[in-house]
């Protein structure tokens, strides 16, 4: 398979290929068979794939051109134990990982792009007292590149998230809640415009794409194929692509396995 001729496909990893026993759900992939553990927290098993979307990747990563696309920072990424691949897109594609080492000119544009917008620690000093409230657990920065809030799961009021919006919006950032999570990321930081200077440098077309998440929109907007998970965050808010598909399994490493087989089957 390498050196085969054809575009780039992209996928996302958390809900998306990889799923930890928190993430999926047990009603409807009660058991997925047999998996592989591809990241351990604490020294205890946390993250998985199935044997076969595991091996599916490890062939489809014989190529140039099977690329991780994630939120996840560079310490994040290396610590997920999948198939290596020669471009690893991180940190919301603000970082350029190949064969496992960062990309200093694409740091550098990343550095550039973001230049005329409040740096995240001014951000989060400008938030204040928005950011310490009962339904914020804890606010984590992402080397500095961009940070997120972990909620407890209770609704906020509509007022806050207004004077949330609002204060993001003025530094020129943008607010995503999905899930436990709501990212805060500066405006030019999309998966999208990452993405878009990988194909630049490559010089290769964008086959195709798999996300689950608001954050992943623009990047498969870019593709000329496109996949999310069923009951994922786009299926559940309506997401379309004019190629759009979504798995026929939900929430589970079966739907990441899904995914792989049709990622691969693009390459």
């Amino acid at each position: 398979m390498a050196g085969a001729a054809g575009g780039l496909v992209l996928s996302d990893l958390d809900r998306t290929l990889v799923w930890s026993r928190r993430t999926w759900d047990r009603a409807v992939d009660p058991d997925p068979g047999p998996l592989v553990c591809v990241e351990e927290l604490d020294g205890a098993e946390h993250a998985y794939v199935t044997r076969a979307a595991y091996d599916e990747l490890a062939e489809g990563a014989r190529t140039d051109r099977l690329v991780w696309v994630t939120t996840r920072t560079p310490d994040q990424l290396r610590r997920l134990r999948l198939p290596a691949v020669r471009h690893a897109l991180c940190l919301n594609a603000g970082r350029l990982l190949v064969d496992g080492v960062e990309d200093a000119d694409f740091t550098a544009a990343t550095s550039a792009a973001v230049a005329s917008v409040t740096s995240a620690a001014g951000l989060v000093d400008g938030l204040g007292d928005l950011l310490e409230v009962p339904w914020v657990r804890r606010v984590r920065d992402a080397d500095g590149v961009f940070c997120y809030l972990l909620m407890t799961g209770d609704e906020p009021p509509a007022t806050w998230w207004d004077r949330l919006g609002a204060g993001v919006a003025d530094a020129g950032w943008v607010m995503t809640p999905e899930r436990t999570k709501t990212y805060l990321t500066p405006a030019p930081l999309t998966k999208g415009a990452g993405v878009a200077r990988l194909l630049e440098r490559t010089g290769l077309p964008l086959a195709a794409a798999a996300g689950d998440s608001l954050l992943d929109a623009d990047m498969l907007a870019l593709a000329a194929a496109a996949l999310t998970p069923a009951g994922s965050y786009l299926d559940r808010h309506g997401w379309a692509h004019p190629t759009g598909e979504r798995t026929q399994r939900r929430g589970g490493p079966l739907a990441g396995e899904e995914v792989a087989r049709w990622l691969c089957a693009r390459l």
